[in-house]
């Protein structure tokens, strides 16, 4: 539907656009006319200009088409990214494609675009998290002795010393500074993404709080953000590392429990018919709970365990 419409578009605006001299007599005066920067040339330009295309793959400049088209019989490939942000939900869209357009005449173009909207979920993030998981897991089990004791204020320097230790500093140190920024960039998302989660449940769900010091969502914002830091620090000296990572995965498995099957509910009943998931979604859904529930049972089992023994 954007192609044919676009299409129409520059057709119908190229008829338009053509010079004016075609529809006047033969007989025709040649004169100079001076062309300030402000005035713009419409007839009897024939300026060459870069034949850029649109995200549809048209002639025109990122999102807007215009009346211009390419020559006869000459080609147009591109390859693009356009990013979305979105503010609810810390969104992030990204869409990939590539466009093909071809001149069929002086006003006519035909021109299409393949999108790959789902570039950065599987390409990107899917397998990205695959092998971020992996990887961690392989040089553990490769440079640090089984059955070794990791617990402690140390744990996430074990791996760093180790690498030091077997393959030389400078492994070591590039280990260690790795670590350090996944753990900063990581805890800082973390934070930022509970504080502002918080901040919007709060701001929606009490008119007197946005009444509060005359509306300001800062003063909000960054109240949130102090309490979480103090809890944080707080915590530290309550248990050892190992023991809030413990606490916090398995925390994060039950919120998945949880959101997959309150997302299956939700799509299920409020969407439409026409744009409900099909089964496989469903069944997907599902499996999720399951296999997050799995862990979690076999955390909370083990805890029972711990506690009678």
């Amino acid at each position: 539907m954007h192609s044919a419409r676009f299409v129409a578009f520059v057709v119908v605006a190229a008829a338009a656009a053509q010079p004016a001299a075609a529809q006047e007599p033969t007989t025709q005066t040649t004169s100079q006319t001076a062309v300030t920067q402000d005035e713009i040339v419409l007839q009897g330009d024939a300026t060459p200009r870069r034949a850029l295309p649109t995200n549809f793959g048209d002639t025109g400049l990122w999102f807007v088409p215009t009346a211009e088209v390419l020559p006869a019989s000459r080609p147009s490939v591109s390859g693009y990214r356009a990013n979305f942000d979105r503010r609810q939900g810390l969104t992030d869209v990204s869409e990939l494609g590539v466009t093909g357009a071809w001149g069929l005449g002086d006003r006519v173009e035909l021109f299409g675009s393949w999108r790959i909207v789902r570039a950065d979920q599987w390409g990107v993030y899917f397998v990205g998290v695959i092998l971020g998981m992996t990887l961690p897991g392989l040089l553990y089990v490769t440079f640090i002795p089984a059955g070794t004791d990791i617990r402690g204020l140390g744990v996430a320097a074990a791996l760093a010393n180790a690498m030091a230790s077997q393959a030389g500093p400078l492994f070591g140190g590039m280990i260690a500074m790795m670590g350090v920024w996944i753990l900063f960039k990581t805890q800082l998302d973390l934070l930022e993404g509970m504080v502002r989660a918080i901040t919007d449940i709060l701001w929606s769900g009490s008119h007197r709080l946005r009444a509060w010091r005359g509306g300001d969502v800062r003063v909000v914002y960054y109240s949130v953000l102090g309490v979480v830091v103090t809890w944080g620090i707080i915590a530290l000296r309550l248990s050892p590392p190992i023991i809030l990572l413990q606490l916090s995965a398995n925390m994060a498995g039950i919120v998945f429990i949880i959101a997959s099957l309150h997302l299956l509910y939700l799509n299920t009943t409020l969407l439409p018919v026409e744009l409900r998931p099909p089964l496989w979604r469903r069944v997907a859904l599902v499996a999720m709970a399951l296999f997050y529930g799995l862990f979690a049972a076999l955390w909370v089992w083990s805890m029972l365990r711990g506690g009678a023994a």
